[in-house]
């Protein structure tokens, strides 16, 4: 019997149930008359010794018409050596020269990035577990993946007693100029600031498969099922400063201005794929092709908090680049979508156990990043540590941006399966 597409396999199947097979006559057996006992039964068949029946075991009917062990069930556990794609801040931290004009401000004399551009997670660690079974004794299973990709945590700190001099740099909307906000200044401000962006990321999908044509070794199947996925990243700014000896009124004081961006991004979609399995030489080669359409639910978290102790105490839910004209809650939902391929070499060990390593690459296409929703622009009217703080008119900024982009994940896998 040849290779066969489904519908020609199962009506072949169907054919097999429908019509009995034809049972050779046999000829009536002629028993002596020493051997006639037990109503006719020979004496070495009624003492034929007791067997044990053989334990049930599902087979299925290869190609060539053997028949080979079909798994009740198979599981597998990857290790993910992975990167994904960089996030995008705006300048947070610079150095500046005490002889600028306006010390650490983007375009001054001497000015020099600390912190801003590409933020790169570099590589990261997770796992990959994956369960499925048949339904039945047809092509039919049922599939289901869960994979994570560890929380990874960069940023910088920097710490001075005055000099050099740290600063926060930002567009003043209301006088249209680069401005920067101290954080250390010499006989004025000593302190330190410490910014670290974070991310984590998982995802679960059940799947139902059929298999849609096998010849030997080599198959195709169809997947369809359910796909969600989470990336969750957040960006904290904590700025610790005191008063020096020159800072006259604020001497002694103590400043502690933080700034919060979070972001949580959840895909609801349904999902369609397709996966081959075939042997090149001594190993399996597999290849697997999948895309989701669906919801991509986008929720983004400001918040700021200002706290100065001394002899102008300051309470303020309000930062620097977090104040009271984009902070707060902020959802919205978006139509995405999500494919996925991936490719691995296996190698079977035994007949249940095999080892394999693969690449896969994993895309969507509209998340929010933290980095992405800070506004440079500023109103100092809005700034608590501003000397106009609180005084009418200027600009409504920062504003909420809501800013969205494409997000990918890849890497080598390496795992293994267990089928029983």
């Amino acid at each position: 019997m040849g290779c066969r597409f489904l519908p020609t396999l199962l009506a072949s199947l169907a054919l097999g149930i429908a019509l009995p097979m034809p049972v050779a006559a046999q000829a009536p057996e002629i028993v002596p008359p020493w051997g006639r006992e037990l109503g006719g039964l020979s004496s070495v068949s009624a003492q034929e010794p007791h067997r044990e029946p053989a334990e049930p075991v599902e087979t299925a009917t290869t190609e060539n018409g053997k028949e080979e062990h079909r798994p009740l069930f198979w599981v597998e556990a990857e290790y993910l050596l992975w990167f994904t794609r960089n996030g995008g801040v705006p300048p947070l931290l610079t150095r500046g020269q005490t002889t600028a004009p306006i010390p650490g401000a983007v375009g001054q004399i001497g000015t020099k990035y600390l912190y801003g551009g590409s933020i790169d997670f570099k590589d990261r660690s997770g796992g990959r577990f994956t369960a499925g079974m048949p339904l039945g004794d047809g092509p039919f299973g049922i599939e289901a993946t869960y994979f994570f990709l560890s929380a990874r945590d960069t940023g910088t700190f920097a710490t001075s007693p005055g000099d050099p001099v740290l600063a926060r740099p930002f567009y003043d909307v209301v006088n249209n100029r680069e401005d920067a906000s101290l954080v250390t200044y010499p006989g004025v401000l000593k302190g330190a600031i410490d910014i670290k962006t974070s991310s984590f990321m998982h995802n679960g999908e059940v799947n139902l498969s059929a298999t849609i044509w096998q010849c030997e070794k080599k198959r195709v199947t169809l997947l369809g099922g359910f796909r969600y996925m989470n990336l969750n990243e957040e960006l904290k700014i904590l700025e610790s400063s005191v008063g020096d000896v020159g800072a006259m009124q604020f001497f002694g004081a103590n400043f502690l201005i933080s700034d919060r961006f979070a972001v949580d991004n959840d895909f609801y979609g349904g999902q369609l794929g397709m996966r081959a399995e075939f042997p090149l030489g001594p190993v399996d080669v597999g290849l697997v092709a999948k895309v989701a359409l669906g919801d991509s639910h986008e929720a983004l978290t400001v918040a700021g908090q200002t706290t100065v102790t001394g002899p102008i105490p300051i309470n303020a839910p309000a930062g620097l680049y977090a104040l009271a004209s984009n902070s707060g809650n902020f959802n919205r939902d978006r139509l995405a979508v999500v494919p996925e391929v991936g490719v691995r070499i296996g190698l079977n060990i035994t007949k249940r156990l095999s080892v394999f390593a693969g690449y896969s690459f994993i895309y969507w296409s509209d998340v929010m990043r933290p980095g992405e929703q800070i506004d440079r622009g500023l109103n100092p009217n809005l700034i608590p540590t501003s000397l106009t703080y609180g005084a009418p008119g200027g600009p409504v900024r920062p504003a909420p941006l809501l800013h969205s982009t494409g997000f990918y994940a890849h890497g080598l896998d390496l795992g293994l399966t267990f089928r029983y």
